[in-house]
């Protein structure tokens, strides 16, 4: 065992209790909390080094604490737990406060964090950070009818049912960090990122009592549940939709949908069924899959691997354009759309997918589209509702809720570098047939994304922590300068961050001044987005000769304290993006900001 493998099993023995029990009171849902931490671990090990350089405490319980926040995007206590009195009280307690509140209470209560590494963890001053803890800890004692001075021992009382979690074994958690890093180095099947498998990962501590279905309820799940034709009729006219196949679907035979890494989303589940769709001569078509799992928490980690693949997804020249969570029906329940391009951009397909569960029974239907018109995003949301309502003539359901409500999240998970753009951000380019691959992001001290009219270096703009990362298109026919850049840095307060986007926006507008060479134009800017974002955008061609010129696009945003840089250099013969198209790449570089955790306005 090498010295590096010890340290990492160590560290999981000894920090697994305690950083599950933070991620549990910040979450209120123990699953969650559970799996976010799980995911953490798994990242740290495929990065260890740099865990090690941070504090793999720190590092590991940031990325638990942004994944299981990102996660609870309904109520947390909806879920069904099993809770003392005392312990939802407190949960309870605790979700009155607003999210920086809470992560700041709980740190203060149950870490070892003085009050300057809360306020470095999360991103907040140390003034604010003070003020947070004090407020959030009235707020909670308020709530609870105790004195101030009994807050953190009301949040200590939550271990009891965070020992309760399954404890994972380090050396599956390690195996799945080799699998994630020869998946990026090789250049292989990115999706293997995906944790498609988590089955067999843990040894059990003191499980509590179990969820499993009565026998009498499996056979109550069939081909009978699955949508029929005349169900798809928000997606095209019913007539025109036929059945091309329905059976049972198993790990190594059935359908499976654009995305998916496998063909279960429970590996464990008691069955599952699929049945394929064709719409006229083939414009369209769909695949509904249904499983049913032992447990309702082992369906909700098949709705959360579900979700995973799609949003998640690395298949060649496939990106995510939005994601919508639907409160009001079932337990939970996503909308995503995607969209694919040719190499040669003759033909593009758009993909929209509907997540669903209840209690026991996951289901999701993928439908593919050729052309860029997929149906609207209500119309999906329809044939997710009808799927529920058809799931709910089992026992083996939970909730039947059918009031659906679409929100667009812009907060989309990445899975790779908190925020920052990942693969399945990227637009499919003209002429280009290989598939985006990206480099790890890295600490940085140059910007690559910098033009020569702004040449921007963050460090000296007073950036404190300042990372990169480039994508490339390997095996395609493109100049070597071909590619997309990002530069990410972070301000000590939001007027920095503003400073350095105004530097950037002035340089711009005087650079044909400054160079007689350089041609700005087009540009789109917007000046007051959601959240208090803003974003601007360049196109710039300079002369390096007098024959020969580079062109660049150029976008720049900001959210609070982070500011973004993004470059693309285009290729030749066409292999370029529209204004619309960079804007596009630009808007999701803003959104992915939102993944951060301690932004001021």
């Amino acid at each position: 065992m090498t010295s590096a493998t010890a340290d990492f099993d160590a560290f999981c023995d000894g920090a697994w209790d305690p950083l599950l029990l933070q991620t549990f009171a910040a979450c209120g849902d123990l699953a969650v909390a559970r799996d976010s931490l799980e995911r953490a671990l798994v990242d740290a090990w495929h990065h260890w080094p740099r865990a090690t350089w941070q504090g793999p405490e720190s590092y590991v319980r940031q990325a638990a604490l942004r994944r299981a926040a990102w996660r609870i995007r309904t109520h947390p206590f909806h879920r069904s737990q099993r809770l003392t009195r005392d312990q939802r009280s407190t949960l309870q307690a605790l979700d009155t406060l607003s999210l920086p509140a809470r992560r700041a209470v709980v740190l203060s209560s149950l870490s070892t964090l003085d009050p300057a590494r809360i306020a470095h963890e999360t991103g907040e001053t140390l003034e604010r950070t003070t003020a947070l803890v004090a407020a959030g800890r009235e707020g909670v004692a308020s709530a609870l009818g105790v004195p101030a001075e009994m807050v953190a021992t009301r949040l200590h009382g939550l271990a009891g049912a965070a020992r309760s979690a399954q404890r994972p074994v380090p050396s599956r958690l390690r195996e799945h960090g080799r699998r994630r890093r020869r998946a990026w180095l090789g250049g292989g099947v990115v999706a293997a990122l995906v944790l498609t498998v988590l089955g067999g990962l843990y040894v059990h501590a003191d499980s509590g009592p179990a969820e499993t279905l009565p026998p009498a309820v499996g056979p109550e799940v069939s081909t009978k549940l699955l949508l029929s034709a005349s169900d798809l009729a928000p997606l095209g006219t019913a007539a025109r939709w036929t059945v091309v196949a329905t059976g049972a679907v198993t790990g190594s035979s059935g359908a499976r949908s654009v995305c998916q890494t496998s063909r279960l989303a429970d590996p464990d589940g008691l069955r599952a069924y699929a049945r394929t769709f064709r719409f006229g001569s083939g414009q369209r078509a769909a695949t509904q899959t249904l499983q049913l799992s032992r447990t309702e928490r082992q369906a909700r980690a098949a709705y959360r691997r579900a979700l995973d693949w799609f949003d998640d997804c690395s298949s060649g020249r496939l990106q995510v354009l939005s994601a919508y969570d639907v409160s009001g029906l079932g337990d939970d329940a996503t909308v995503l759309r995607l969209r694919q391009q040719t190499a040669t951009g003759s033909r593009l397909s758009s993909y929209a997918v509907g997540i669903a569960r209840t209690g026991h029974i996951l289901t999701w239907t993928a439908l593919t589209v050729r052309g860029a018109q997929a149906p609207a995003t209500t119309a999906v949301v329809t044939s997710l509702a009808t799927s529920i309502r058809r799931a709910c003539a089992s026992s083996a359901a939970g909730s039947c809720r059918e009031h659906p409500v679409a929100k667009e999240v812009s907060d989309l998970e990445s899975g790779e570098a908190p925020g920052m753009l990942t693969t399945a951000d990227l637009p499919s380019v003209p002429g280009v047939s290989s598939a985006w691959r990206g480099t790890d992001a890295q600490a940085t001290t140059t910007n690559a994304a910098a033009t020569t009219c702004d040449r921007t270096n963050f460090a000296s703009a007073g950036s404190t922590r300042t990372t990169a990362r480039t994508f490339l298109t390997p095996g395609a026919k493109v100049p070597t300068r071909f590619g997309v850049t990002e530069t990410l840095g972070r301000f000590p307060t939001p007027a920095g961050a503003k400073g350095l986007v105004a530097q950037v926006v002035d340089r711009l507008a005087t650079c044909q001044n400054r160079d007689p060479g350089a041609k700005v134009g087009p540009t789109a800017q917007q000046v007051k987005g959601p959240h208090g974002t803003s974003w601007y955008l360049w196109r710039v061609t300079s002369d390096i000769s007098a024959k020969r010129s580079v062109t660049f696009w150029m976008g720049i945003a900001r959210y609070g304290v982070n500011v973004v840089q993004v470059g693309f250099v285009p290729g030749n013969d066409g292999q370029d993006l529209t204004a619309a198209g960079f804007q596009s790449l630009v808007e999701r570089a803003r959104d992915r900001l939102l993944e951060l955790p301690g932004n001021g306005q």
